[in-house]
């Protein structure tokens, strides 16, 4: 059953915290690049091989291939999708099947820059987290979408954000940690008392604490 939703939120990070996080997202992000650089080169041989000098091919068939095939070959969904949208990338103007060498610019275009220290943003297509260095801060965004939240979620971004923010000590100070807010189609068509307003969906530290207290308040 479809549910179109969506969540966002800012988290304060605590200073000790906060370079140790971006080093976990940069260095998830930079592995997770690799794979689908990897897988995108095992797929293209066989798609060379499927469908070379079958004439009249249809756009959706080979589209269908390739995510087939990456799926076989890697169990995680979104390096898999990420690995088949490269290898059309990739694919020569006019040719079902004869590829280019996968460059810098195409993995920059499918999955994102390689990140450095100095990398603020991370994106999936519905979900973003933008880091602010100054105010120690980061946020998260899942654009609406027919269960845009579960799968931001399982992404592997999505998934080692969660993990992280889960993991670190926001200690007593009021102003650490935050709340994730969301909404979704069911609940803005309670008409009830109380219903149909933005709900939490997650919550950290003190002001994760505060924060959820005044929301179910008003």
């Amino acid at each position: 059953m479809s549910r179109y939703d969506w969540e966002a939120g800012t988290i304060k990070i605590p200073t000790r915290a906060w370079v140790p996080l971006k080093k976990v997202l940069r260095e998830t992000h930079n592995a997770q690049r690799e794979r689908v650089h990897k897988l995108a080169e095992q797929v293209q041989p066989r798609l060379a091989a499927e469908f070379k000098g079958k004439r009249d091919t249809h756009e959706s068939a080979v589209r269908f291939f390739t995510f087939d095939l990456a799926e076989k070959l890697c169990r995680e969904e979104s390096v898999a999708d990420l690995a088949a949208e490269l290898v059309l990338e990739s694919l020569k103007e006019g040719s079902a099947w004869q590829t280019r060498k996968i460059t810098q610019a195409m993995l920059d275009t499918c999955v994102g820059p390689k990140a450095t220290n100095k990398t603020l943003h991370y994106s999936g297509g519905e979900w973003d987290i933008s880091l602010d260095d100054t105010a120690r801060t980061v946020h998260w965004d899942v654009h609406e979408n027919n269960r845009a939240v579960e799968a931001a979620r399982e992404s592997l971004m999505g998934h080692t954000l969660f993990k992280e923010l889960n993991r670190i000590d926001y200690g007593k100070q009021k102003a650490m940690g935050g709340v994730i807010v969301g909404n979704d189609e069911y609940n803005q068509d309670d008409c009830g008392l109380g219903g149909g307003g933005n709900y939490e969906t997650a919550s950290f530290g003190k002001a994760g604490e505060r924060e959820g207290r005044w929301h179910y308040l008003t």
